[in-house]
């Protein structure tokens, strides 16, 4: 019999789906006849660079928060469209549940929309939910203190709470509205080292520096053009605007995966966010990282790469000036402690594969 797995992903930036994709890879392997229905606002060809095998795309919108850039959430925008959606909460559950349900799908894996959940509850489709947040705990944070958000939130918990299960990857924020939730451990996928053939396609020397800068979906805007020279670095930027420095070279331009690039790189400059740190951290590679400020997550995510990685803060300002030679100097000096491995992909994996069979 045809299992079809339905999966829904977050667009808040590309961090939810970065996360999943290893685990559909590694799920597919075991069951290469799987149906794979993806429902998300992240771009199909971003997909495609990463998911393994064929697999039906529909746009689907879950904002998780509104953002003024990458690192900064506006709670008053955020407030007001998680108003609006629950305003006629009934009639979006409806919608949510008709559309799904003609689907007919075997299992849902949600990271992690909410409404997604309680769309499958009503219609009695089985689901899971995968993540390192939530957007009821995230929610709290930032609205409570806005009109009916106590109400808000309730709905948010008990759509959470309908899955079978909520796999919490390691590490994870802390969520304390979670009932159902199960430790997995670090999600990652790793891309090949191809160090020697990137530095020839970039015309390098062997002690010239390459970072990598990607600051994921939700991009800060950034004055590359005035930047100073860079000296004996050279930046790889993982963006779709192009930039006019001599020093800074467009990802676009090479062919190179992006987690190749990351393998291959000598630091990655980002914001704290779960997916590329992981990549970078399970790739043995440094990281310089922009604070999200007080983001739920930010905090555990540093804990643990202070175990298992390499990185440094970098202050916006720094970033906006182009002046932070001197933190990629410092922090590819720090020594590497044992590289960690992505051991929740094959996990989670598993239990997806139980849960379907």
């Amino acid at each position: 019999m045809e299992r079809h797995l339905v999966v829904d992903l977050s667009g808040h930036g590309y961090g939810h789906a970065a996360m999943t994709i290893p685990i559909l890879n590694a799920l597919r392997r075991d069951w290469p006849g799987l149906r794979l229905t993806i429902r998300t606002t992240v771009p199909r060809a971003w997909l495609v660079e990463r998911l393994t095998g064929n697999f039906d795309y529909a746009s689907h919108a879950d904002f998780g928060m509104v953002m003024a850039d990458a690192v900064h959430v506006v709670p008053n925008e955020s407030a007001f469209a998680y108003w609006c959606r629950h305003s006629d909460w009934d009639d979006t559950l409806s919608h949510a549940t008709t559309n799904l349900a003609s689907l007919k799908p075997s299992l849902l894996l949600s990271n992690i929309p909410y409404l997604s959940l309680a769309a499958a509850h009503r219609a009695g489709i089985p689901a899971v939910a995968l993540g390192s947040n939530n957007w009821a705990d995230i929610y709290r944070r930032y609205c409570k203190q806005f009109v009916g958000a106590q109400k808000i939130q309730k709905v948010m918990v008990e759509a959470y709470a309908s899955a079978q299960t909520f796999l919490q990857v390691t590490p994870s924020m802390a969520m304390p509205s979670i009932c159902n939730g199960r430790r997995v451990g670090p999600v990652a996928s790793l891309g090949q080292d191809r160090r020697s053939e990137l530095r020839r396609q970039l015309g390098l020397e062997a002690d010239q520096i390459i970072a990598l800068l990607a600051l994921g979906g939700v991009p800060i805007e950034l004055p590359i053009a005035h930047w100073p020279r860079l000296g004996n670095l050279r930046l790889v930027l993982a963006s779709t605007l192009s930039v006019s420095h001599p020093d800074v070279a467009m990802a676009s331009s090479l062919n190179f995966p992006f987690l190749d690039l990351v393998r291959s790189c000598d630091v990655v400059i980002s914001k704290t966010a779960y997916a590329l740190c992981m990549e970078a951290a399970c790739s043995g590679v440094p990281m310089l990282l922009v604070s999200r400020q007080e983001w739920p997550e930010e905090a555990p995510l540093r804990k643990w790469l202070v175990r298992h990685g390499r990185f440094l803060t970098l202050t916006e300002e720094k970033l906006k000036s182009g002046e932070f030679l001197a933190e990629i100097q410092f922090v590819r000096s720090i020594p590497s402690p044992p590289i960690p491995a992505p051991s929740g992909v094959m996990e989670v994996a598993t239990i997806l594969r139980d849960v379907l069979a």
